[in-house]
């Protein structure tokens, strides 16, 4: 790591007024070629990543992957640490990058509420990310939230449940690997954040609140009633 960061200083310092072209790759917000830097700027790792949007909340910040040509021309690939800077403020991990750099943000595992909320509070995020609400809220439809937004907070951001609203949701999300996952999800406004009841929403994720009992029986009621007040003309002319 340390030969790789003089490395990277010795190289910029003759060509800080150049930009850098570099590519990113992964789980960040918008994955591309971009050019930084320039105008005696010298971007890093960090810069870079919140260019591109910020990480996404299934992001593997332990295992970072930086990929370099090296003067003579071979290829160096160095493991990054992104957890221990947001940590532990460790800023040897925040590089500075080169021409060619190719960065890659690998999907986590799995990653605990905790994990999730100190992931999403850092300045690595996407700072906001899109959900849709649909169904049975005051104000239903797109939502931007902030990335660390639970489930109770994206309901009450859409002004909370209405009098037809059932007590219970459905938590549609479109994982990385292209699968669908539906959870079914009791309302309860006073839980923590949690994975089972009031988990951290990702990108895209779509909440559906369906009607209760009540609001099902008077809906049908009224289909039955309209239908009926079309056809009984009919019926009274022997139609």
């Amino acid at each position: 790591m340390a030969n790789l960061t003089q490395l990277s200083v010795s190289n910029l310092r003759a060509n800080s007024n150049l930009p850098v072209d570099v590519a990113i790759v992964g789980e960040v917000s918008r994955p591309g070629p971009y050019r930084l830097g320039g105008e005696n700027v010298r971007p890093t790792l960090v810069q870079a990543i919140q260019e591109a949007g910020g990480v996404t909340t299934a992001a593997n910040l332990r295992e970072v992957e930086l990929r370099r040509r090296t003067r003579q021309g071979a290829e160096q690939i160095v493991q990054i640490n992104l957890w221990d800077m947001i940590q532990t403020g460790d800023l040897s991990q925040d590089l500075l990058l080169q021409p060619g750099d190719i960065l890659t943000v690998p999907t986590a595992p799995a990653m605990t509420v905790s994990e999730i909320t100190a992931l999403t509070s850092s300045s690595l995020s996407t700072g906001v990310i899109p959900i849709n609400i649909i169904g049975e809220v005051e104000s239903p439809g797109a939502l931007e939230v902030r990335a660390n937004t639970s489930l109770n907070q994206a309901l009450l951001a859409a002004g909370g449940l209405n009098n037809r609203a059932r007590q219970r949701t459905t938590l549609i999300r479109f994982n990385p690997n292209g699968s669908v996952t539906q959870q079914e999800i009791d309302v309860d406004l006073d839980q923590e954040v949690n994975s089972a009841t009031n988990p951290i929403l990702q990108p895209n994720d779509v909440i559906v609140v369906g009607r209760n009992a009540q609001a099902a029986f008077n809906d049908t009621l009224r289909d039955f009633t309209s239908t009926f007040n079309l056809i009984w003309p009919f019926v009274l002319l022997g139609l």
